[in-house]
């Protein structure tokens, strides 16, 4: 066999996982443009979750670090817009939203790798401690904020969970 003949099927391979990927990440965010047509008040919230949702994505298909530090503050970001939108609270709750986002990369990279990177629990706990500092709702206003936050964390670690799995 020639080396000709053994490095055709490779870049053949290699062309084919880029279009896939390419793909996967048109479709995601098309029907994530669709959805924030069909579900006009999250406004600008949406369309980070659009935009983080297409990095985490991008994230497990290549499990490039930087997909996923961008894709998980880009998440965070919105969950808070998103929050500042649905609760009456005073304080800022996108500082919460971020901070959740940086808590995100530990968990997610702490489930995807043996040897998770420590350094995102440090901005995350300075900037969710900011936040819920400056709160001054009820308990009943904190946790309608963070029990969806919860859900999304319970989510992901059942996808990395099974996706780790080896059959």
């Amino acid at each position: 066999m020639t080396d000709e003949q053994t490095t055709q099927p490779v870049e053949h391979s290699q062309e084919r996982t880029r279009r896939l990927i390419a793909g996967g990440i048109l479709v995601i965010a098309g029907l994530g443009l669709l959805a924030l047509q069909a579900l006009d008040e999250l406004g600008d919230a949406g369309v980070l979750f659009v935009i983080g949702t297409v990095f985490i994505a991008a994230y497990a298909m290549r499990r490039t670090y930087g997909l996923l530090v961008a894709g998980s503050i880009i998440l965070g970001d919105g969950l808070g817009q998103l929050g500042e939108q649905l609760l009456d609270v005073s304080g800022d709750v996108n500082v919460i939203g971020i901070g959740i986002g940086f808590v995100m990369i530990f968990v997610v990279d702490r489930l995807t790798d043996d040897s998770a990177h420590w350094w995102p629990l440090i901005p995350g706990g300075i900037l969710l401690v900011i936040g819920l500092s400056s709160i001054g709702g009820s308990f009943a206003d904190i946790a309608a904020l963070f029990w969806p936050a919860l859900l999304i964390i319970a989510g992901l670690v059942l996808v990395v969970g099974a996706s780790r799995r080896r059959t």
